[in-house]
């Protein structure tokens, strides 16, 4: 899943590999992004919030990661506004559709 990202090999994962895993095949497989939107998703409500995001990415990716910077993330990803990440727009992004 998420280890599958770490394309770089320094047991960190960026936010280019993230998305690189939608840009370099065409995108994921339904059920693999499915599954990474879950791991995001850490309240299990099909949504992602800013402070799911920099939970993930603190524990993951960068323990520098701000609120700050996951509410920018979220913001671009983020096509309606209400400020979460639900499944299709992770879809889209995954697929490096904006």
């Amino acid at each position: 899943m998420l280890a599958d990202a770490d394309w770089r090999g320094d047991v960190q994962i960026s936010v280019e590999e993230i998305a690189a895993l939608g840009f370099d095949t065409g995108g994921l497989a339904y059920p693999d992004i499915r599954e990474t939107f879950t791991a995001f998703d850490g309240d299990g409500d099909g949504k992602i919030s800013a402070e799911e995001l920099c939970c993930v990415f603190t524990t993951l990716v960068d323990e520098l990661c701000t609120l700050e910077n996951c509410r920018w993330i979220i913001g671009v990803v983020n096509t309606d506004g209400n400020g979460i990440v639900c499944f299709d727009e992770f879809m889209r992004m995954m697929r490096g559709q904006r």
